[in-house]
């Protein structure tokens, strides 16, 4: 079946496309031209407008001005005395005075009635009728303000007139009504001097809209009600511009300015066919030059078209010459320098494409030589590729831990070590299946092939660090293995492997177990022995209880027995013997109170001690000031008991001894723990010190002899310095 050939769509010449280039640039020079034309036809317009519209503002001002000035002439000739005497005759010729300066005018005098009295149209004394604007006289005797009326015609005169009115005001009241009456050509006159073009026409009109005077027709026109579509518009607005059908049935614009003194309104009326004469003519002139000028733009495009035309096919045979590989070695000059610059490349293009088929036949053969060393390269690539993987290989074989790749999108396995089979057992039957064994939550519930470490690597690419897993082989045999795994990436970004690496940590898990078995057994035996030892300690607690309650119960039977006897000798040795069972029954009492029952705070001891030391001794220790400076130092009992009877007996020597014929005194009393763990306790008192020749240690009072034997108890060294008072310091361990 012969395939028929489909005929090939018409392409636009370049004359086509010249025209639509002019088209284009000549449209928006029209749009542009038609916007200006109709901004300029709504400029001259409204010039038009605004110019009518100021004439009327003008008119208006001159009429207002008018009436103003007739208006204060009556005002100035209602303060006259012929008012206040009610003199007629003298009222009629004032009128006539006033009116030497208003031809064409007459003025009426009325009273409230409107009866009126003097009428300067008519000799004095002529009986005259009532005015025929009652409601303009009732409003001046009503609010007392001049009035300006709308058109009338007179009672006497019969003519159209109008009237300025204003009150007369005798004692206070108005008296009178003063009007003047105008006629209406009077006001014509203020038209006329405004030289209105003469296709304009200018109109007065009262403030009911009847025509009080007009430029136009003015006898067939006066008193006549104006259009009502000017009606209208002057009730709506103070002022503007209509287009309305005039008197004479014509269209025209009205430009109207209503007064706010008299409430009249000047209208200005220019034919519309007169305002638009000259913009329709100025509008053809611009529309006629521009389609000139188009149709010469096309013409010149179409010439120029031929000539661009005429080059270009003369292109078209060194094109085809050079499609078949004929070289072209010149062409003739063409008068379009585009079609010239076109063929001069074509000459060009001619040159190089020969150029480029020697370069092409070179390049074959090199490339020729590179595809040869390509072949070699990639040979030896291969090889160290596969040495690289036999590397790699190698590597996980030798690896503690066991080691699986997987594909991530088929989940079949790529690469396993020996260590891996080992531990999981499964995998040499079915390398490329997921192996059959089961794993476990903590709870028991087993673990889906989702959530596997490695399936969550490869889904999610979530990085896995030693995650512990409960597996059942399938022998039955229950492991624990520690896995990490890793997503592995392409270039994209895509998950292609995933990595895992595992270790069988059952044993270390059984060690756990065990150790925490034993730990926890440990602790039972530590908080059995804890409870026995508690038992202790109140047992214990109870005993040095009972001890300072029996020494409390010596001393005062010997403070009892010292109290009883006559002998003062007998008394002070037992006094002394009472310190020191008080000393000793001090330490239980601090150890029945601490929760250490092995240790007490010496310092705490010492202020107990010596307070009640200076109690005891009463009047004589109650002039001598007690200084300490007690660093927390805690002792064994062993060696509290012994370190207490020093201070005991250090301290009351100076009460006794160190202030004979003194009213005052101090004693100070250190404690202080070395860096070297000794403790130096200090005796020191500003009294009369020791004698020169005497030795402490020969010394035959038992307070002495008890010092020096309880330091050797404590294996502790004692200095004595009797120069400025007494001074006794005791060195010793405090383990």
């Amino acid at each position: 079946m012969e395939s028929i050939a489909r005929p090939k769509r018409r392409r636009p010449t370049i004359h086509s496309h010249l025209i639509r280039l002019v088209l284009a640039c000549v449209i928006p020079v029209w749009l542009i031209a038609g916007f200006l034309v109709y901004h300029a036809y709504s400029s001259k317009r409204a010039v038009i407008k605004e110019h009518m519209l100021e004439t009327a503002r003008a008119l208006t001002m001159s009429v207002d001005r008018e009436l103003a000035i007739a208006q204060a002439a009556l005002q100035t000739l209602s303060t006259s005395p012929v008012f206040d005497s009610g003199d007629s005759a003298g009222m009629h010729n004032q009128v006539l005075e006033l009116l030497n300066f208003y031809p064409q005018a007459d003025i009426i005098v009325a009273d409230a009635s409107g009866q009126q009295l003097v009428n300067s149209y008519k000799p004095f004394g002529t009986p005259l009728p009532k005015r025929n604007i009652p409601e303009t006289v009732r409003r001046i005797f009503q609010y007392g303000k001049p009035i300006v009326s709308d058109l009338y015609f007179g009672a006497v005169t019969k003519r159209p007139l109008i009237a300025i009115d204003v009150p007369v005001f005798v004692n206070g009241q108005v008296a009178y009504d003063l009007s003047m009456t105008l006629p209406f050509n009077r006001l014509a006159s203020i038209l006329s001097q405004q030289r209105l073009p003469p296709e304009w026409f200018g109109t007065i009109l009262d403030s009911k809209g009847v025509v009080v005077t007009r430029t136009r027709d003015p006898k067939l026109y006066v008193g006549k009600m104006v259009a009502s579509d000017t009606r209208r518009a002057i009730a709506g607005s103070a002022e503007g511009i209509v287009e309305v059908t005039s008197l004479e049935g014509i269209r025209v614009f009205d430009a109207f300015s209503r007064s706010k003194t008299s409430n009249w309104t000047v209208v200005i009326g220019i034919p519309t066919s007169v305002a638009m004469k000259s913009m329709y003519s100025w509008l053809g002139w611009a529309i006629g030059c521009a389609t000139i000028l188009s149709l010469a733009g096309i013409a010149l495009a179409m010439r120029i078209g031929n000539s661009i035309a005429h080059s270009i096919q003369s292109l078209v045979f060194p094109a085809t010459a050079m499609g078949s590989g004929i070289t072209i070695a010149a062409l003739p000059p063409h008068s379009v320098r585009e079609t010239e610059c076109v063929a001069e490349a074509l000459l060009q293009t001619s040159r190089l494409l020969e150029k480029r088929a020697a370069e092409r036949n070179l390049a074959e053969a090199a490339l020729k030589d590179l595809n040869e060393t390509l072949e070699n390269r990639v040979v030896e690539r291969t090889a160290a590729l596969s040495a690289s993987e036999s590397t790699l290989r190698a590597i996980l074989t030798q690896m503690p831990s066991g080691v699986t790749v997987r594909d991530a999108r088929t989940g079949t396995i790529i690469l396993s070590n020996s260590r891996s089979l080992e531990i999981l057992g499964d995998l040499v039957e079915v390398p490329d299946q997921f192996p059959r064994y089961r794993g476990f939550h903590p709870d028991g519930s087993p673990i889906r092939t989702e959530e596997w470490p490695l399936s969550r690597s490869m889904t999610n690419g979530e990085i896995v660090k030693q995650e512990e897993v409960e597996c059942e082989q399938v022998n039955g045999t229950r492991i624990t293995l520690s896995i990490s795994s890793v997503p592995i990436r392409d270039r994209n970004g895509e998950i292609t492997m995933g990595v895992a690496i595992f270790d069988d940590i059952t044993k270390r898990k059984r060690a756990e177990e065990a150790l925490k078995k034993a730990h926890d057994d440990l602790a039972k035996l530590v908080e059995q022995r804890t409870s026995e030892l508690r038992e202790k300690e109140v047992m214990l607690k109870e005993i040095h209880h009972r001890v300072k309650n029996n020494l409390q119960v010596i001393s005062s039977l010997v403070g009892l027995q010292a109290d009883g006897s006559s002998d003062e000798t007998v008394r002070e040795v037992l006094r002394d013997v009472t310190y020191r069972v008080r000393s000793m029954a001090l330490v239980h009492e601090k150890l029945y109170q601490s929760n250490d029952l092995a240790h007490i705070d010496f310092a705490e001891y010492t202020r107990g001690l010596l307070s009640y030391l200076w109690r005891a001794h009463g009047a004589v220790a109650a002039t001598v000031r007690l200084t300490l400076d007690l660093k927390p130092v805690s002792l064994p009992v062993d060696t509290a008991v012994p370190c207490g009877l020093i201070l005991n007996e250090l301290a009351g020597n100076a009460l006794k001894h160190a202030f004979h014929g003194r009213s005052d005194g101090e004693v100070i009393v250190s404690l202080q723990n070395s860096a070297d763990g000794r403790i130096h306790l200090s005796v020191a008192d500003n009294g009369v010190g020791l004698p020169a020749e005497f030795d402490w240690r020969e010394a035959s009072s038992l307070g002495l002899r008890l010092v020096q034997m309880l330091s050797g108890q404590l294996d502790a060294s004692v200095e004595a310095s009797g120069e400025e008072g007494t001074r006794f310091e005791i060195v010793f361990s405090g383990l």
